[in-house]
This record gives C-alpha cells, structure tokens and sequence, in this order.
C-alpha cells in the first residue's frame, strides 16, 4: 500500500505539550501492522484500516495533504484519521491543532492503537 510523505519540518525530541492540553497514550498494542513502513503512520479508519498516510518526519500543518490510496483517496487527512501507528524509533505525537499544540495522542515506538482526543481532530504530528 502506498503512503504519502511530507516535507514538513520535523522534530524528533518529545516536546511537552502547553499548559492546558491534554494527552493520551494511544499506542496500545506492541509491534506493528506491516502496513506501516513509515516513522508514523495514520489512518483512514479504526483498527489500522482503509487509506493510510506515512510520514518520517514531523508535519506543522495536515492543511492540503489528502489520503493517497484506499476508500479516502483524495480526502483531506487533517481532521479525517482515526488510528496510528509508531513503526520508528522514536515517540509519535498527533497533535489536536496545527503548528504542533493542543491535545494530542501519542505512541511509543512499535506501538499502533486508536487515536482519543485527535481522533477525527487530527491537525498535525511530530514523529
């Protein structure tokens, strides 16, 4: 399955979230879905299912990328993931709003799970 990269500005350190903003770990389960390939993956749907969206590095703003494949193609992944996964070494963060801030979820390494407080309110991730 293919996945979308972006060229966004990355940052790999774990940055702690404003005052204020919630968090939540998402990464339940260890391992990976072997769809991922990707430092961290989004998706479509729950349980790691339907279009998915690969990045290796951080994205500030989700605004004008859309799904490349799958029942979401051509959608808007910003506000339309349900689901992530880690598949590099380092945490992955999914940001509530744009430019990294808000509430966010995030994974260990190796971990996917579902998203909470991003979940359909996804605006931009560091991985």
């Amino acid at each position: 399955m293919a996945f979308a990269a972006t060229a966004a500005a990355a940052t790999t350190l774990f940055i702690a979230p404003p005052a204020g903003a919630a968090e939540h770990y998402s990464g339940d389960t260890w391992g990976n879905t072997g769809r991922c390939g990707w430092a961290t993956c989004l998706f479509y749907n729950s349980y790691q299912q339907g279009s998915g969206a690969g990045f290796d590095v951080g994205a500030y703003n989700f605004e004008g990328l859309t799904w490349p494949d799958g029942n979401a193609k051509g959608q808007p992944i910003k506000n339309n993931a349900a689901s992530g996964e880690a598949d590099g070494q380092f945490m992955s963060l999914i940001y509530y709003n744009s430019n990294q801030m808000g509430n966010l979820d995030w994974f260990n390494p190796h971990t996917y799970g579902q998203l909470y407080y991003t979940y359909n309110e996804n605006a931009s991730c560091s991985c």
